[in-house]
């Protein structure tokens, strides 16, 4: 597996403000296919939205998995690891797993 992962495609790269304001601009009396091409979404996406085809209509997160952390707790425990490394503590990828962290309102210990 490559150390930096490169996305390969741009599927849904266009944001959730994009798509809003897209939706808005077709309500307000634009085409579907200017307004496709000004804000960068997908003439089907747009249509799609606009035929209530969407269960939830806001732009969607790709794959099935969602983070088991919030963002604030996840830049906790990379702070951690950084901190560990710079004080030469000799942190791989294989070792970081194996630890137990302890993740609450107060910050992070491991165990």
């Amino acid at each position: 597996m490559p150390r930096v992962y490169k996305r390969k495609s741009t599927r849904g790269s266009y944001g959730e403000k994009a798509l809003q304001d897209d939706l808005q601009a077709i309500r307000n009396g634009e085409s579907v296919r200017s307004t496709s091409k000004q804000y960068g979404v997908p003439c089907r996406t747009l249509r799609r939205h606009r035929d209530g085809k969407v269960a939830k209509p806001k732009a969607t997160t790709l794959g099935r998995f969602q983070p088991q952390l919030n963002a604030k707790y996840e830049a906790m425990i990379v702070t951690q690891i950084q901190a560990m490394e710079r004080a030469l503590f000799g942190l791989t990828t294989n070792d970081s797993p194996r630890q137990i962290w302890n993740v609450d309102e107060t910050g992070i210990t491991t165990v």
